[in-house]
């Protein structure tokens, strides 16, 4: 069972990398702050997880035209290969920081 969530969790980092529109999709091209070692240790540590997170949260998004109640947003902190417009190759690129942001309907109690 351990092996297929580390399956699933790979594919999920996978296709967080392939949609994200300000890099060429691969998986390397994103940093997500998530695990980082502690300085001076190389085991990972999940306190160090870069997020943000709103509960009890009261509003609605629209997903393609169609209102969808959020009750919990997760705001994590990434940095990802940014392509210069007009870039002619994989070597004309900067490290630029963003946040993914996910909503999770009716998530409440």
């Amino acid at each position: 069972m351990a092996a297929q969530t580390k399956k699933s969790m790979e594919g999920f980092v996978e296709l967080v990398a392939r949609m994200n529109p300000y890099t060429s999709g691969k998986v390397d091209d994103m940093d997500l702050y998530i695990g980082h070692p502690t300085e001076g240790t190389t085991a990972l540590d999940p306190s160090q997880i870069e997020m943000e997170l709103d509960g009890d949260y009261p509003g609605e998004w629209t997903f393609k035209g169609q209102p969808q109640k959020i009750n919990r947003v997760l705001r994590i902190k990434y940095r990802c290969k940014a392509r210069h417009k007009g870039a002619r190759s994989d070597d004309d690129f900067y490290w630029m920081t963003a946040y993914l942001l996910i909503g999770f309907e009716d998530g409440g109690p």
